[in-house]
Parts: C-alpha cells; structure tokens; sequence
C-alpha cells in the first residue's frame, strides 16, 4: 500500500487524520514528519500547517489491501460560484458636484 500525505493543524492531528484513512493505529505505522506546524507572523500570517507522510508497515493488515480511496469534496462554495447571480435593478445615483466644481462654487 502506498504511503498518504496529509495536513493539519498540528502534527498529531494530521498524523490522527491519516490513521483514520487508512483504518490503522499507530503501531501498524511509520510516520514521517516532512513540515512541523509554525504560528506565523503574529499568529495572522505567513501560519503553516504541519505536513506528515504515513505508510503502513509491511506486517499490517492494511499493507495488502487496496488504497482507500478520498472521499468526495464538498462543492458547495464551487456550486455558489456556478449559479448565475440576479441582478437587481439599481436606483441611478445623484450626480454630486466633483471637488474642483465645489472649491470653484466657493
């Protein structure tokens, strides 16, 4: 079986989601740590997640069985984007004087 990849929000927890993809504990495992979660800036930006590549060991039950396929993702932001947008019949706006027009007014 190959190994999987995933992310999270620390190590344990990426580790955590690829043992319940492949239905495995963590004896049955070897694990990889390829990125360790960092803060950031502040905590606001330039925050990473941790990364972990999980692959069965040769003497796991799962090491002979077919790879577990992903499942499927929700579209539903993809779906919002797809769906034509109404558009609403806008009052026309006020023509206000530019700046130039009011210092000269003055």
């Amino acid at each position: 079986m190959p190994s999987i990849e995933k992310t999270g929000k620390t190590v344990d927890l990426a580790i955590e989601e690829a043992l319940r993809e492949l239905a495995l504990s963590r004896d049955e495992v070897q694990v990889d740590i390829l990125q360790i979660e960092s803060p950031g800036l502040f905590g606001m930006f330039g925050r990473r997640e941790a990364r972990v590549r999980v692959t069965p060991l040769k003497g796991s039950r799962a090491a002979s069985a077919p790879a577990p396929r992903e499942a499927p993702r929700s579209r539903g932001k993809e779906r919002e984007a797809e769906r034509p947008r109404r558009e609403q019949p806008r009052e026309p706006r006020e023509q206000r004087p530019s700046r130039n027009e009011q210092r000269e007014a003055r």
